[in-house]
């Protein structure tokens, strides 16, 4: 629920080294699998107008659902961190939980959604494909899950 910050020169160099690796094998005749992940900033859509629903597993009831406006308090950030559960990461061909490697919560849908599009708002598929040398492409986009890192969660940097 925070915009990343790099935590060390290392950690930028990993996610430079790895967008420069996905325009070369976006240029390449392969067609690569990928995912591409950033952020949307509050300067590129007004956020004001847009509310997140999260619903708590297990949880079958519609009084459940709860919603928070954006800018979200520290007290709702803790909120919604807590209706999640640990979220886990890919290791080879495995799907691990390590605390020591990543701490923070997920929400997929349909226990949480957006009262609007971010990625229709913030215009971000018009400009994606320059950005990534992949003008003659069309990109879509889905939101796959929430993470939540609550104060000094982290998730290492890592190439897979």
């Amino acid at each position: 629920m925070r915009p990343h910050k790099f935590t060390s020169t290392q950690e930028y160099n990993t996610s430079l080294a790895l967008r420069r690796q996905y325009v070369a094998d976006a240029k390449s005749k392969e067609a690569p699998s990928f995912a591409v992940t950033g952020i949307i900033r509050s300067s590129e859509l007004d956020v004001s107008k847009i509310a997140l629903y999260v619903k708590r597993q297990g949880q079958a009831t519609r009084s459940a659902v709860a919603s928070y406006d954006f800018p979200l308090s520290a007290e709702d950030v803790q909120r919604v961190y807590h209706a999640g559960l640990p979220s886990q990461h890919g290791k080879g061909s495995e799907t691990v939980y390590d605390p020591t490697y990543r701490q923070a919560h997920k929400i997929k849908p349909p226990y949480f959604a957006l009262s609007a599009d971010l990625i229709d708002a913030s215009n971000v598929l018009n400009t994606l494909p320059t950005t990534l040398k992949l003008e003659d492409k069309r990109l879509t986009a889905r939101l796959h899950k929430l993470n939540v890192y609550a104060t000094g969660g982290f998730f290492k940097p890592h190439r897979e």
